[in-house]
């Protein structure tokens, strides 16, 4: 009779063999993108050599939560070495955490085993910066005045009882982006598809309807305390007519702490009003010691708008103070 073999098995032997084949995710960093709405997510994995690994997967969760609701966020390319990447992440204003998954197969076995590591982050607009994309905050305590027009130098009011409409909402500076987490990247915009815009009353004295946008007090806002003026960005959104005469126009205006009110210039002393055209465009007014308190942007729409699209309006973004 032929003596059967036995196999003795040594305890923790099996998982000793799994644990070497399988890889491990030494780090998980998150890196600054090409905008403060978008970073890049890098893993450094040691791969096993005794088994297959399956590119790695990126989720991000909103926190903070007791149980964070993973979305996924696509998965991770190879960066050479041991390094994997997922770049131009665009993520909303706030708090959040990154996973990252390694599936992986052993020899001489089928089944899917996977390692993961996380890493919080958060994401942040820069001091005093209004960025207009924080969920449910609305516009970030901006307000609209007007109607009026500007007769000399005065005000004149128009279209009593009516209110410029304004809201978070439009386009994004400097791209539309989309989020895994389904997040809105919006600008501060004001539709021009408004009765005042589009009929105004037949006795205005001048060729423009004005209507503003009021920030919030920022005297003690954060980042406003020291600066030589403010920056922003402005877009006309789908109203960009031909003729220039009939453009949009848009003035930079600052009121001080000590109630001082300042409109942009330019070095002969005159008033700068810039024409808002399709594309995004930088403006900004400094003045040298200037202790903003409040800013406005001021819209002057020309009275021959007529009727216009819904999707017609003025958005502006990125409003930031500059340093001295």
């Amino acid at each position: 009779m032929r003596a059967r073999a036995t196999v003795a098995v040594v305890p923790g032997l099996v998982s000793l063999l799994l644990s070497a084949c399988s890889p491990s995710i030494e780090s998980v960093t998150i890196v600054p993108g090409s905008d403060v709405n978008v970073v890049a997510v890098e893993a450094r994995i040691d791969e096993s050599s005794l088994g297959t690994m399956d590119p790695p997967r990126l989720e991000v969760a909103a926190l903070p939560n007791a149980t964070p609701a993973f979305v996924d966020a696509g998965t991770l390319a190879e960066g050479g070495g041991n390094l994997f990447r997922r770049d131009e992440l665009p993520m909303p204003l706030g708090q959040f955490r990154a996973r990252v998954t390694v599936p992986y197969r052993v020899v001489f076995s089928s089944a899917v085993r996977t390692v993961t590591r996380t890493v919080d982050f958060s994401i942040t607009a820069p001091e005093g910066c209004f960025l207009f994309d924080i969920a449910g905050t609305g516009t970030g305590g901006w307000t609209s005045d007007g109607f009026f027009e500007i007769v000399g130098a005065q005000r004149r009011n128009l279209c009593a009882g009516q209110t410029p409409l304004i809201a978070s909402a439009g386009s994004n500076f400097p791209a539309d982006f989309s989020s895994p987490l389904g997040s809105a990247f919006d600008s501060l915009m004001m539709p021009l598809n408004q009765p005042c815009f589009t009929n105004p009353p037949a006795n205005m004295q001048t060729s423009f309807v004005v209507a503003d946008f009021v920030s919030p007090d920022l005297s003690a806002v954060p980042g406003w305390s020291a600066t030589s003026g403010f920056e922003l960005q402005a877009q006309s959104q789908g109203f960009v007519p031909p003729d220039a005469a009939d453009q949009v126009r848009l003035q930079l205006i600052a009121t001080t702490t000590t109630g001082e009110t300042f409109a942009d210039v330019d070095a002969g002393g005159n008033f700068v009003f810039h024409p808002l055209t399709g594309a995004w465009q930088a403006l900004s007014m400094t003045r040298d010691g200037l202790q903003v308190a409040r800013v406005r942007a001021r819209v002057f729409v020309p009275r021959t708008i007529g009727a216009v699209s819904p999707d017609f309006r003025i958005a502006i973004d990125r409003v930031c103070p500059r340093p001295q």
